[in-house]
């Protein structure tokens, strides 16, 4: 539990030294170049050397181990275990998959906030323990992507396409990427927004959600792979309390973003609406979800869900003095309490560390 903390205090303590020098933009170059390479080395040691320490950790070393018997796996992801089982022991391959994945998001967070340790903070204390270290594929999948919405933002329909292709060799989950490319981009009214809220939350709490699953069970083939995962997921379920927490916090969350795109600044607007939308979907799926099953409703939202890390640290420049620390608050105790969730939900699977090199860690 100790690395853990000490990452997070010093995240906290690095993020806001950069939202109290947001404007002195040489003094944070500089302070970036110096300290964004050891943010990166902490992370990739911290996935990339792991050993059983994460939620699929051993299920992923099997497949590695036993690579004929799955030879329905994603091409591009069959073809780096067939790579690496050939000469290199499995720690080889969480290395590359590791340093990859983590190297694409640290850039796409710089690229297209101007921020770099709060999105990191946020990154570490959600998504990198879901990911990088857990669900390997989808993490590196999700960051492929995440390269390919610059050609989205600039309307180059070819280079999105090819990003979500390659991510999606990875992961096929993440080709539900491809239609978006005709959708993030619009700017949907206030009205529409609340509507959506509104209707998801109604979703929450009705029956309509397990007919819709059971007809796209029926219509995916009852005894096919997509369906046996589908109703694998429906053995899931959470408590009432459960649920209740997540859907305000949803709703909490849409709201407060729903609220900054009025103060977003005109050169920042455009992406913060790509980032909005995309955040809007994740949560209509999760709240759509979350009665049927939590764990499948966490699966689709997550996949949409790092357009959080997006939306918060461009809220932190849309607003100015003591709003953007309150701001920076609400960014603390929200990716603490994701943390907290993640890790109290899976306690035996995170705690101790264990690392190839440093052992085990407190």
């Amino acid at each position: 539990m100790l690395v853990y903390i000490v990452i997070i205090f010093f995240g906290a303590a690095a993020a806001t030294i950069e939202i109290t020098q947001i404007n002195r933009t040489q003094l944070l170059k500089k302070l970036t170049c110096i300290f964004a390479p050891l943010c990166f080395f902490v992370l990739w040691i911290m996935a990339g050397l792991r050993y059983f320490t994460g939620s699929d950790y051993e299920n992923y070393k099997y497949i590695y181990d036993n690579l004929e018997q799955h030879p329905h796996l994603e091409k591009g992801y069959y073809a780096l275990n067939n790579v690496f089982s050939e000469y290199l022991d499995f720690q080889y391959l969480l290395l590359f998959i590791s340093f990859f994945a983590i190297v694409f998001k640290l850039y796409g967070f710089k690229k297209y906030t101007g921020l770099f340790f709060v999105p990191c903070f946020i990154y570490f204390c959600t998504f990198f323990l879901s990911w990088e270290m857990g669900a390997l594929r989808m993490g590196l999948a999700i960051s492929i992507v995440l390269l390919g919405i610059e050609h989205l933002i600039n309307r180059r329909m070819i280079g999105y396409f090819f990003y979500v292709l390659i991510g999606a060799s990875i992961h096929q989950s993440v080709l539900i990427y491809a239609p978006l490319y005709f959708i993030l981009h619009k700017n949907i009214s206030d009205k529409s927004c609340v509507f959506i809220i509104l209707a998801s939350v109604g979703l929450a709490f009705s029956g309509l959600t397990m007919f819709l699953v059971e007809q796209v069970i029926n219509l995916v083939s009852g005894d096919g792979h997509i369906a046996y995962k589908i109703k694998n997921y429906l053995t899931t379920s959470g408590d009432v309390g459960f649920r209740l927490t997540s859907v305000l916090k949803k709703v909490v969350l849409l709201s407060f973003f729903l609220i900054i795109r009025k103060k977003v600044h005109r050169n920042d607007y455009y992406l913060f609406n790509v980032f909005f939308n995309l955040y809007l979907l994740s949560s209509l799926s999760y709240l759509a979800l979350i009665s049927v099953s939590p764990e499948m409703a966490g699966r689709l939202a997550g996949l949409f869900g790092i357009a959080e890390i997006f939306l918060f640290a461009l809220s932190l420049k849309a607003v100015n003095g003591v709003k953007r620390y309150l701001i920076l608050l609400l960014i603390f105790i929200s990716s603490i309490g994701r943390f907290i969730v993640t890790t109290s939900h899976f306690e035996l699977l995170f705690f101790p560390y264990k690392n190839v090199i440093l052992g085990t860690l407190l």
